[in-house]
């Protein structure tokens, strides 16, 4: 997964409606502080996000960052919406 042409390594990937259809968003943990998710949060710019899938497929999505959490076990969430 490749967001604003910036490869990270995650350990888990979803959405907050996974079972209802299209879905709008994703929550991406990951063991990395991201510095410049922080101004995007305030900020509101847009960025983009490559989504490779292992059969292949490649999807892009044009999103905002929407609320990080600093987990106390050294996780950092980031939430993206495209909606």
């Amino acid at each position: 997964m490749t967001i604003d042409g910036k490869e990270i390594s995650f350990i888990s990937v979803g959405t907050s409606a996974w079972d209802n259809g299209p879905v709008n968003d994703l929550i991406v943990s990951t063991k990395e502080r991201i510095r410049e998710y922080y101004t995007l949060l305030w900020s509101q710019q847009t960025v983009a996000i490559v989504i490779h899938f292992l059969r292949g497929a490649v999807q892009v999505k044009f999103a905002k960052v929407i609320g990080i959490t600093d987990d106390p076990t050294g996780e950092y969430i980031y939430h993206f919406y495209w909606g």
